[in-house]
C-alpha cells in the first residue's frame, strides 16, 4: 500500500480527501491513511526524495496546523471552515 501511495504522491499534488478517494478500491481508513503518510515520511529520509505537505489552514482565523495529519476542526477559533492539507513527493 505504501508503494501506491508513493507513486500517487510522485505524479502530482493530491489533498487528503482526494488521496482517500483515490484508494477507495482498498477500503483505507483515514486513520490508516494518516499512519501511511507519517511512515512514508520517516522513509523518505533515507531516500532520494522527500514528502512534502502543506498543512491545514483555518480559513476563518489564518491558524496554521503543524501537523501532517488533516485537522477537522480549528483548535483556536473551533470553524470547521478549513483548506484541507496537500502532499507531494519531490526528488
Amino acid at each position: 500500500m505504501i508503494n501506491k501511495i508513493i507513486e500517487i504522491l510522485k505524479s502530482r499534488k493530491v489533498s487528503f480527501s482526494e488521496l482517500l478517494f483515490e484508494l477507495k478500491e482498498y477500503n483505507i481508513k483515514r486513520k490508516d491513511l494518516i499512519n501511511y503518510l507519517e511512515k512514508i515520511a520517516k522513509i523518505s529520509k533515507s531516500k532520494d526524495w522527500k514528502l512534502y505537505y502543506k498543512p491545514s489552514v483555518c480559513k476563518k482565523c489564518g491558524y496554521v496546523a503543524n501537523s501532517i495529519k488533516p485537522i477537522s476542526k480549528c483548535p483556536k477559533c473551533k470553524s470547521e471552515w478549513l483548506e484541507e492539507p496537500v502532499y507531494f513527493i519531490s526528488t
